[in-house]
């Protein structure tokens, strides 16, 4: 019973986990999360910043940012670049 107890809570506890997060920044980078309209420039000490499906990210000349992904994979988006999180799938 306490096994399943347990397994329950890991379970329940891992609907809320991020499948993408900023795992470093260097220079103006700005976030749009999904629904809104502002922009919002992120500091270099907002690493671990999850990111939702809609979520936007640019990048101003000589910044970078790159995105860690749960399963392994990273983005690197070049100064001047854009990304837009699209919806999760296990593809």
């Amino acid at each position: 019973m306490r096994l399943l107890i347990v397994s329950a809570a890991l379970l329940f506890a891992c609907r809320y986990c991020d499948a993408a997060y900023i795992s470093s920044l260097r220079g103006e980078v700005d976030l749009k999360k999904a629904g809104t309209v502002t922009w919002t420039r992120l500091d270099a000490d907002q690493k671990k910043t999850p990111l939702k499906p809609g979520d936007e990210m640019r990048t101003a000349r000589a910044s970078t940012v790159e995105i860690y992904m749960d399963d392994g994979t990273k983005v690197k988006l070049a100064p001047l670049s854009a990304f837009k999180m699209s919806a999760e799938n296990k593809e």
